[in-house]
């Protein structure tokens, strides 16, 4: 029997028993991820679950799945969420899914490409978050903050602000396993004060050895199918999510891919091609 909140080590087996389950947050090598989206499907397809590709600021790798499902035998049973993570001026990230993979490029050309600031590690946007939040009322979409307590956080900007923006935003990320414990915990306590909550659950993976480590999981009886199913069902809070911050060992080695990511593009950039010629 699980909880709604279930801050443990994934038994992906055990939840195939009763439960879709979905890793709702991982990237790849389209924005700072290291793996293929082709590595990424069949992680999923080995591990027996859905997944959500959110690269930042970017739907190529998203809208390159679906291509890839629609199209190659080997990935057509996986449920692909379409969805992106967009970052903002003031340092925060906000994760949105969409029923439809038209409706997910609808959104990025017109409230993110136009915003897109090209940095020398990664690519990062102009949006203010104010902004991109009432935006984001005009799709249909779920909009959910990322991992909202580690590094800023939007909840500083709410104190330092007129403007609520806790009431903008339709849900939390409240098991990210990519993340220190303190940073999970943190948004759980301050959800605790709140009436049930719509909540998620991702890896945040930049790493296929990460995939799987944190998911959302919808009841079997509720007969999903689609991208939309599954996205109605956590909107109606019918779901439970599971994760754990991985082990040191492995959290360093998700992140030692990423740093390693970071290093190449510093040395790509024409800022250290400057200094270094």
């Amino acid at each position: 029997m699980y909880d709604k909140i279930n801050n443990q080590i994934v038994d992906l087996n055990k939840l195939s028993k009763g439960y879709i389950s979905v890793d709702l947050h991982c990237h790849t090598k389209y924005s700072d991820g290291v793996n293929t989206v082709e590595k990424m499907l069949q992680t999923a397809k080995d591990l027996g679950i859905g997944l959500a590709i959110t690269d930042h600021n970017e739907v190529l790798g998203s809208r390159y799945a679906e291509k890839l499902i629609k199209t190659n035998e080997k990935y057509k049973d996986i449920l692909l969420i379409p969805g992106i993570e967009v970052s903002t001026k003031e340092g925060d990230d906000f994760l949105f899914y969409f029923s439809k993979s038209e409706e997910l490029l609808k959104f990025y050309t017109v409230e993110v490409k136009p915003y897109r600031l090209k940095r020398y590690m990664f690519t990062g946007t102009t949006i203010n978050v104010e902004k991109l939040l009432d935006s984001a009322k005009n799709y249909d979409c779920l909009m959910i903050a990322a991992h909202p307590f580690v590094l800023k956080g939007f909840f500083s900007i709410q104190r330092e602000n007129t403007f609520d923006l806790d009431e903008k935003i339709q849900g939390y990320e409240a098991i990210n396993s990519g993340i220190p414990n303190f940073g999970n915990s943190r948004i759980q306590r301050y959800l605790s004060h709140k009436t049930n909550p719509i909540i998620t659950a991702g890896s945040d993976a930049h790493s296929y050895k990460m995939l799987g480590t944190g998911v959302t999981c919808i009841p079997k009886n509720l007969n999903i199918k689609t991208a939309k199913d599954f996205i109605d069902a956590v909107r109606s809070k019918n779901n439970i999510i599971c994760g754990k911050t991985v082990r040191l060992g492995r959290l360093t080695i998700n992140h030692m891919f990423f740093y390693n990511f970071i290093l190449n593009k510093i040395k790509k950039s024409k800022i250290f091609r400057k200094i270094t010629n």
